[in-house]
């Protein structure tokens, strides 16, 4: 399920320029751990995208958007959101 994020040629087809967030639980077993989380955020700056932004949560596991930090993630989502889309510039 995973190979496509390795295919350099899928991973060109992205616009440099869109704004990525990829956020997770350092418990995430999905990601065993972060074990993969890295290597995900390597590939996509590699391939050239320009705004990568990472957030890891300690304690958290896979499902962020409903642990009990839930309102903590919620706002930091809601703030990258802004300023991706240049409402706080």
């Amino acid at each position: 399920a995973c190979a496509p994020l390795t295919d350099a040629a899928v991973l060109a087809r992205i616009p440099s320029s869109l704004p990525l967030y990829l956020f997770s639980g350092d418990q995430d077993p999905v990601n065993r751990h972060l074990d993969w989380f890295w290597p995900l955020a390597t590939r996509y700056k590699a391939a050239g995208l320009l705004d990568v932004s990472l957030h890891v949560y300690g304690g958290g596991r896979h499902e962020m958007l409903n642990e009990t930090n839930r309102a903590e993630v919620m706002a930091q989502l809601i703030a990258w959101c802004r300023r991706a889309a240049g409402l706080d510039a």
